[in-house]
């Protein structure tokens, strides 16, 4: 994702640094459905105010998700984290396995084909 896409971006939050008060936890559910990815994930690095961090929970995606996530990982300036749940876990497994990641004070669940509003964590 070209940087121009995701601008204007959150101050650099490394993935050891202890939890920010007021920081939400974005968890984005995942299962295919790349191009929906996609753009749910430019909407919430764009539109999301700080402090936030993005969990990608990612339910056996087989289209590219997982490589897109890494990407994101890499060039975003919020912590961003991938975790890889597989196709047969039901949906409350996968949840769990995304919460255990997340450190936020409050915690946001989307779908994948979700796109947020400027000011949608105010």
């Amino acid at each position: 994702m070209p940087p121009s896409e995701i601008d204007p971006r959150p101050t650099v939050v490394p993935a050891d640094a202890p939890p920010q008060q007021g920081l939400v936890s974005v968890l984005v559910l995942c299962c295919g459905q790349l191009e929906h990815t996609r753009a749910c994930a430019r909407s919430v690095l764009r539109f999301s105010r700080p402090p936030f961090e993005v969990v990608a929970v990612d339910s056996g995606s087989l289209d590219g998700t997982t490589e897109f996530w890494q990407g994101v990982r890499a060039a975003a300036l919020a912590r961003v984290e991938h975790v890889l749940a597989p196709a047969e876990w039901e949906l409350a497994a996968a949840l769990k396995a995304g919460l255990e990641v997340a450190s936020g004070e409050a915690i946001a669940l989307l779908d994948c084909d979700t796109i947020v509003p400027s000011g949608w964590l105010d």
